[in-house]
């Protein structure tokens, strides 16, 4: 795995675990999962910056490394669809592999995240429970373990 995506992995599997210590009926419970929604869809924005450009990095010039790096920066709001828009610009084949490795209950996790994040950036209820966020990321992990060993290669 990329080292610097292991390091946002294992940053994240901390702080997942750092969960298991709060009451689950607790206020505190909502408040961290809330807070892990966030995490994780960063996470997984984070990741795919990482790999793009270490993609771009080892096999092109500085100029286009440098206009990858310009142009993802700001990759947000990383929707199934987005994500595979993204992977396009790289590859035509991208996507199709994206498709063929990631399962559809992958892809839900990653709407969902990102649905709840943008209620959770605009103040609004999500009823998103530790347990859920949880799930959501354990099943995102290998989503981006897949992306870094076999899309982006």
């Amino acid at each position: 795995m990329n080292p610097n995506v292991h390091a946002l992995t294992q940053r994240l599997d901390h702080v997942v675990t750092l969960a298991d210590r709060i009451d689950a009926d607790d206020e505190l419970s909502a408040q961290y999962a809330r807070y892990l929604c966030v995490l994780v869809s960063g996470y997984v924005e984070e990741s795919i910056r990482v790999l793009l450009l270490d993609y771009a990095t080892s096999r092109s010039n500085p100029e286009v490394t440098r206009f990858v790096q310009l142009n993802t920066k700001n990759i947000t709001n990383l929707r199934p669809g987005k994500l595979k828009s993204v992977l396009e610009m790289f590859s035509p084949t991208w996507p199709e592999t994206f498709d063929s490795l990631v399962a559809e209950e992958t892809t839900d996790a990653l709407n969902s995240v990102v649905s709840n994040r943008h209620l959770i950036a605009h103040g609004k209820n999500t009823g998103l429970s530790l347990g859920r966020i949880k799930e959501y990321y354990r099943l995102l992990k290998p989503m981006v373990r897949t992306l870094d060993d076999t899309v982006i290669r």
